[in-house]
């Protein structure tokens, strides 16, 4: 996904808003919300996190807490790490008061208080002494002083932000003439501006509890409401505080900063000096600065007092933000049992059923167990007595073994260690019984990839049950095959058919490779989508390469190694195979930023009499589109010859769509191959 023009922001970003909600409502009404969010695919939790952040920055209503918020944070942080949206700051600018911003306002890279090979990682770079300082709950700023102005503008997107200068005559800063002659007298002037500052609106904590909470849900949506109001509310306004901490340009150590700001008269956030650093004091710290700030804080930033170089883009490595796991996250239980469940790939994965806990609201039953060896080697078993935490880390996960339990692998069903003797797999996948189980799991995975709607599990099961028991007699199977079936009707027949064709149009090939799960455990869409955007005619170059070439080409990708690449070369042939069997019924899209610069991205053909893959791919390479069908959108019918006339043919002549052979489109297109 591209994300750069503000036009295309409106359209990406706004959606039908009574769905979302709906969508939202009944994620947070559910038995285990963690479960149910944990089911959605990444395109519905990009679309539910953008509906939530424009909710958050622009409106005082969000629709979610920040708790609630952070999980589909780290749901599609797991599902999908490369996404748009966590490259994306903030939320995408739509305001008419939109500015660029001078400076880069990144964030921090955060450090939690059960991360200690972090910490100590970080301590061994970063020499003391350290700063400390409260990590307000407010809306991010940047106060510039230059030319006689001073504007003050929201961080927004990091790049782009809202211009709220119009608030400044209300939030008691200094002077201009002041700011002017105190930097003249310490030689102080910036790059791009005289000076700039970077803080933190906020309302105080005792102010907000006794004048807008009744009003507004908590002291940072009361402040976004102020922002993003058409009228300014001046009473709210003038109980908003400017806290600061740092001074952007010109930069100095952060020890500096805070002294040339407090000597200007602003307002600086709570920060103190220390030479060493540990997690007990960092906790203890936390806790006293929590109960003792005069404004709600989320954590605390450290960062050591020398001079950096500040980040043009991305979060700095010389400072970072610590939270605390409160107790009410951490909670002791027994487990009850280890239940495991076959993956589509013949993977047996542990889950963990525990005695039922209730963390922050949330009630809690089961918890991953990641894989086998995690299982043995930390004897999680019957009657084991576990701490499992949420939040902090989201989805529920087991950080200490208090009491080993009894261990229970796998029975009933032939199994062995994997090569990595981490993961157990199953044997015999020719026993009836697994064999059904592994079938409905594959073709489950390929529709619900392929975002095929009405084809849910039980649908699968019952065209599996009565017949359609693969992947090519589901795409090619007609209304009156599913009208056999118990309990689909007419309507329901129309529904599934016609929800196919739209699945299979236009397929980008990564995601049709993904969904076949043909390459091997653990090759999904993104890894996929990497190697097509080196190698975007991979269906054809690896045709030239050797399994060697094969292989070398790959791991040269980012987050590709030996083995993976070695998987994966040593499993195309299945794709290519699958491929060839459903070819006919799917059209293939080649991954939209390769399109728009390939020379035949409007061009749509059809076949007619024969089939050539290598053909096919060719066309798809230089960004034409290769459908089954005429439509209204076909350019060209590429026929074996012109001796045999087919349904497709007389078609094509009654509509005046142009009918070549092979060598004829070849020759008429001979500049856009060679």
């Amino acid at each position: 996904m591209s994300i750069k023009k503000n036009d295309d922001l409106k359209k990406y970003y706004y959606y039908n808003s009574n769905i979302m909600i709906n969508m939202i409502n009944t994620l947070i009404k559910s038995n285990d919300y963690i479960e149910s969010v944990s089911k959605l695919s990444v395109e519905i939790l990009e679309k539910i996190i953008l509906f939530a952040i424009d909710r958050y920055y622009y409106t005082s209503k969000p629709v979610f807490n920040d708790e609630y918020y952070d999980i589909l944070i780290d749901f599609l942080r797991l599902k999908n790490p490369k996404s748009a949206i966590l490259k994306k700051i903030g939320s995408p600018v739509i305001s008419k008061n939109k500015i660029k911003l001078d400076y880069w306002l990144g964030s921090m890279d955060k450090i939690k208080s059960h991360e200690t090979r972090q910490l100590n990682n970080w301590i061994t770079k970063y020499k003391g002494p350290y700063n400390i300082s409260d990590k307000l709950d407010g809306i991010s700023a940047l106060l510039v002083y230059n030319n006689n102005k001073i504007i003050l503008c929201t961080r927004g997107t990091a790049t782009e932000g809202i211009n709220i200068t119009n608030l400044i005559k209300y939030l008691k800063l200094p002077n201009y003439s002041d700011i002017l002659e105190y930097c003249n007298n310490k030689n102080i002037h910036g790059k791009k501006n005289l000076i700039a500052f970077r803080g933190e609106l906020i309302i105080k904590s005792d102010v907000f509890n006794n004048k807008w909470q009744s009003i507004f849900k908590n002291s940072r949506n009361t402040v976004s409401g102020l922002i993003n109001s058409k009228k300014i509310n001046p009473k709210l306004a003038l109980d908003t505080d400017l806290v600061l901490y740092e001074i952007i340009d010109p930069y100095y150590d952060i020890n500096s900063q805070f002294k040339i700001m407090i000597d200007m008269k602003f307002n600086t956030v709570y920060n103190q000096t220390v030479q060493e650093l540990s997690f007990n004091y960092l906790s203890n710290y936390l806790i006293t600065r929590t109960s003792q700030s005069i404004y709600k804080i989320d954590g605390i930033i450290i960062s050591n007092n020398i001079f950096n170089e500040r980040n043009k883009k991305g979060n700095p490595e010389y400072a970072f933000a610590y939270k605390d796991i409160l107790n009410d996250q951490i909670i002791t239980t027994t487990v009850i049992d280890i239940e495991w469940n076959i993956s589509k790939d013949g993977y047996i994965i542990p889950t963990v059923i525990i005695n039922p806990v209730i963390i922050n609201g949330v009630e809690i039953k089961r918890v991953s167990g990641h894989n086998a060896k995690n299982i043995v080697d930390n004897k999680i078993g019957k009657n084991a007595i576990i701490k499992i935490i949420r939040s902090c880390d989201v989805i529920p996960k087991i950080i200490e073994v208090i009491k080993p339990g009894e261990i229970i692998l796998p029975i009933n069903i032939e199994w062995k260690w994997n090569d990595t003797k981490v993961d157990i797999q199953i044997i015999n996948t020719t026993n009836k019984e697994v064999a059904n189980y592994l079938l409905i799991k594959n073709i489950y995975h390929f529709f619900s990839t392929l975002n095929t709607k009405y084809l849910g599990k039980q649908n699968i099961i019952k065209l599996i049950d009565n017949g359609l028991n693969s992947i090519l007699k589901i795409i090619t199977c007609k209304k009156t095959d599913l009208l056999n079936i118990e309990g689909i009707k007419e309507k329901s027949a129309l529904n599934i058919i016609n929800a196919i064709k739209e699945a299979l149009y236009n397929v980008p090939l990564y995601k049709l490779m993904a969904a076949s799960n043909k390459l091997g455990h653990g090759i999904g869409q993104e890894k996929i989508k990497l190697i097509l955007e080196q190698y975007p005619n991979l269906l054809i170059d690896l045709t030239n390469w050797t399994k060697k070439e094969f292989i070398d080409k790959i791991i040269e990708i980012k987050g590709w190694d030996i083995k993976t690449a070695t998987l994966l070369v040593s499993n195309i042939k299945k794709f290519i195979n699958f491929y060839e069997e459903i070819k006919d019924y799917i059209s293939i899209d080649l991954v939209k930023n390769n399109i728009e610069n390939l020379s035949l991205s409007n061009i749509y053909i059809t076949f007619s009499g024969f089939r050539d893959n290598e053909f096919q791919c060719l066309i798809i390479s230089k960004g034409g589109h290769v459908n089954t069908t005429i439509t209204n959108k076909t350019n060209y019918l590429i026929v074996k010859s012109h001796n045999k006339t087919t349904e497709k043919t007389e078609k094509a002549q009654q509509i005046n769509i142009p009918i070549l052979t092979k060598e004829e489109f070849l020759i008429k297109f001979y500049n856009y191959f060679n």
